[in-house]
């Protein structure tokens, strides 16, 4: 499930982060406890991902061969995401992963391409204050109508995922007396509502809720 921008997602689980880089521009920043949940949502479903090893910890940071968010600084590499000044490990299994992922994320070659570079997996503390510190915060106001000027009151923020995020959950149909409907048919008819970007919830005014929905059926 990859989000342009959402204020809430109910039942779906956050895989990758997009975080502000020094270098590269963003990241794709996931943690060893996201991708064994992943892991494990995925067996449940009968999805065969076919992913490799997911390391059990992390020490700082680990990127793929061919990363794009190394920076160096004082002749040493360096990842820094927002404040975080980060220590990293470059290994091959990284890009295994991002392939693995970016096959069953994006149909373009482009973005399967650009999450090879991109992804960096880091501790799972580290993941925790990104997802706290990292997503985007607006200042929203609202106006009175005669006057122009802002409502008492009329302040507030508004926190969301940034433009980018993909997130996973589980899809389950089965037979109700109510409709006639078998469940292939209902997922078949997912698919297809699949093929084009959609927009969920509300805030449809300001640009949230676009989203791409990919479906990765049970054999």
């Amino acid at each position: 499930c990859r989000f342009g921008s959402l204020t809430s997602v109910s039942d779906a689980n956050l895989l990758l982060l997009p975080v502000r880089s020094v270098a590269g521009t963003f990241a794709w920043v996931t943690s060893p406890y996201l991708l064994h949940r992943f892991a494990r949502d995925a067996k449940a479903a009968n999805v065969n991902l076919s992913l490799p090893k997911l390391p059990s910890t992390v020490a700082s940071c680990v990127v793929g061969k061919t990363s794009v968010l190394l920076a160096n600084i004082d002749s040493k590499d360096k990842v820094i995401f927002e404040d975080l000044d980060l220590d990293p490990a470059q290994d091959a299994s990284v890009d295994t992963l991002a392939d693995a992922l970016g096959k069953w994320i994006f149909a373009e070659s482009y973005w399967q391409g650009l999450l090879k570079h991109k992804l960096c997996i880091v501790h799972d503390d580290v993941m925790t204050f990104l997802s706290e510190h990292a997503t985007d915060v607006v200042a929203r106001i609202a106006l009175d109508d005669k006057s122009k000027t802002v409502k008492t009151g009329q302040l507030w923020y508004e926190e969301s995922l940034p433009t980018e995020s993909i997130l996973v959950g589980l899809v389950h149909a089965q037979p109700t007396a109510k409709v006639d409907l078998r469940p292939d048919d209902v997922l078949s008819h997912a698919q297809t509502i699949m093929e084009d970007s959609i927009q969920l919830g509300g805030k449809a005014t300001v640009g949230r809720g676009r989203c791409q929905l990919r479906l990765g059926v049970a054999p």
